[in-house]
């Protein structure tokens, strides 16, 4: 399983949708096997989309995501576990070790919070559902 997560100083960025690095992690049988920090040059909403389907991301855990860029993410097949915060080892050994993230690796006044879609309007445009 592939996991990205935007960073800046060892620190989780407080949003990925201006974050300047991802730190690209590789699970093997419960364990790291690859690390690897990209820079992220792409401004555009639909292209920052598009970088994580190309680098083949399963989940993106990140701060606060903007609800266009969530939209265009989770169509990509990545799932987003979103209202993080703090020291990126923390947040890594807290998800690897223990699969839920505590209240210590989250931002002031939100629980992790897994985004499992959109609203019906975007379904409805998207994906042809009601």
């Amino acid at each position: 399983m592939k996991v990205a997560i935007p960073v800046e100083g060892g620190y989780l960025s407080p949003t990925f949708d201006f974050a300047g690095h991802l730190l690209v992690v590789v699970y093997k049988n419960g364990k790291i096997v690859e690390r690897q920090k990209i820079a992220v040059t792409e401004q555009l909403p639909s292209l920052r989309a598009a970088r994580l389907k190309y680098l083949k991301i399963n989940t993106l855990l990140c701060g606060a995501i903007s609800n266009p860029l969530a939209a265009m993410v989770w169509h990509h097949g990545i799932n987003i576990i979103s209202g993080l915060s703090g020291d990126v080892e923390t947040v890594l050994n807290e998800s690897l070790n223990a699969g839920t993230l505590m209240s210590q690796s989250t931002l002031p006044g939100f629980s992790p919070t897994v985004w499992k879609g959109c609203c019906r309007r975007w379904r409805r445009r998207f994906r042809g559902g009601r």
